[in-house]
């Protein structure tokens, strides 16, 4: 599967939640998001503001589409983007206080087209690369 393709279409939906989380530092951006490549980096933007996240291509080998319920019981979508390790490089969620129906729907149509019946989607390195 094509990285960039698959985050472009993410970023169509126009309110997301980007959360980079590492060790004991969580940073979460909400807005609308614009996708950039180039040769080692991704650049995911937010488009209201400065804020935006680099992260290595070459580390990103897969994505999982993640489904929950928080404590009032309304569902939560995210995908997940982690390295060959499993560990998490970050996560785009779909809010769901504002508008559930439109996030569960954007959430469902992604997985619908890229995961095929899976919650795990794996990027090939060539793919990876631009």
């Amino acid at each position: 599967m094509n990285l960039i393709e698959f985050l472009k279409d993410i970023a169509e939906f126009n309110d997301l939640i980007l959360i980079n989380k590492r060790d004991e530092v969580i940073s979460e951006v909400r807005g609308k998001f614009s996708i950039e490549a180039g040769e080692e980096w991704l650049t995911v933007k937010n488009e209201g503001c400065r804020c935006h996240i680099h992260a290595k291509l070459a580390h990103i080998s897969s994505a999982k589409f993640i489904t929950n319920q928080n404590k009032e019981g309304r569902g939560m979508y995210a995908i997940e983007f982690l390295n060959e390790h499993e560990d998490l490089l970050f996560k785009i969620s779909y809010p769901t206080k504002s508008d559930l129906e439109s996030s569960q729907t954007a959430f469902k149509a992604l997985e619908s087209k890229y995961g095929d019946g899976q919650s795990a989607v794996q990027f090939l390195r060539e793919e990876v690369k631009l």
